[in-house]
């Protein structure tokens, strides 16, 4: 449970700053926990106090949004996950980094594999929704890649093993001499 959501469910419980900061050091586990213990008294008192030293220390660092970033524009569906695998985990990258969705729809389209891009892209989609849902069509009908490469070389296997098995009866074949009888 994220701070975001501990704070939503305050003002959804139309909880004041007195019934918010016990609730609060309930909920701290882990290193919230440890953190919180090594706090002074006067700051666990307050709970704007309380909220802000926490923000502070647990706030996603800028090198850590900065890596996110790069990550969303130089990530790529591999082979073996789905549209939707992909796309939440760049969602999941692009709530870190506070992306507006335009640019995080360019980096999903830029990131999904080719032969689904090209039908998104083509859509002309304009809010997330229609972007996942013309992926998921696209993956649907798509010829599925790894299935042919398997084929293909499955086939070619085949065709060594029977070049090889030709070569070793050319070997044993011998030639021998033509006679002429008088």
């Amino acid at each position: 449970m994220g701070p975001s959501f501990f704070y939503k469910y305050c003002v959804y419980k139309e909880y004041d700053d007195r019934k918010a900061l016990p609730l609060f050091k309930v909920l701290m586990v882990g290193p919230a926990a440890d953190w919180l213990e090594s706090m002074l008294e006067d700051k666990t008192k307050d709970y704007k106090v309380l909220q802000k030293a926490f923000d502070e220390r647990f706030q996603t660092p800028d090198v850590v949004k900065f890596k996110s970033a790069k990550a969303i524009f130089s990530m790529r569906q591999a082979d073996e996950k789905n549209v939707d695998e992909f796309c939440e985990s760049m969602l999941k990258l692009g709530r870190r980094v506070e992306v507006d969705e335009a640019m995080l729809r360019y980096a999903i389209l830029n990131g999904l594999r080719p032969e689904i891009a090209a039908y998104v892209t083509q859509q002309k989609m304009t809010t997330m929704e229609q972007l996942l849902e013309a992926a998921r069509v696209a993956e649907l009908t798509a010829r599925n890649k790894g299935v042919t490469d398997n084929a293909i070389l499955e086939q070619l296997a085949n065709v060594r093993s029977e070049v090889k098995r030709l070569v070793a009866n050319w070997d044993q074949l011998t030639a021998s001499p033509i006679e002429q009888q008088r």
